[in-house]
């Protein structure tokens, strides 16, 4: 009985860590996109500033003619 038991066990503690790690890896695998979507956001908010800058430079510039 107690070798019964023991092999229950065994299956059951290692269905649970498969279960586990398949959780882990579909929690992580969006990881990698919400990384690329800060990534954009922070490429676009880079852009729009040199943008900003130089057309208050060209407005300033054209303002002087």
């Amino acid at each position: 009985m107690t070798k019964i038991y023991l092999i229950a066990q065994a299956f059951i503690l290692g269905l649970g860590n498969s279960a586990t790690s398949k959780l882990r890896l579909r929690s992580e695998a969006g990881g990698g996109s919400a990384e690329w979507v800060l990534i954009l956001i922070g490429i676009i908010a880079i852009a729009a500033i040199v943008v900003g800058a130089v057309t208050a430079y060209v407005n300033t510039q054209v303002g002087k003619l």
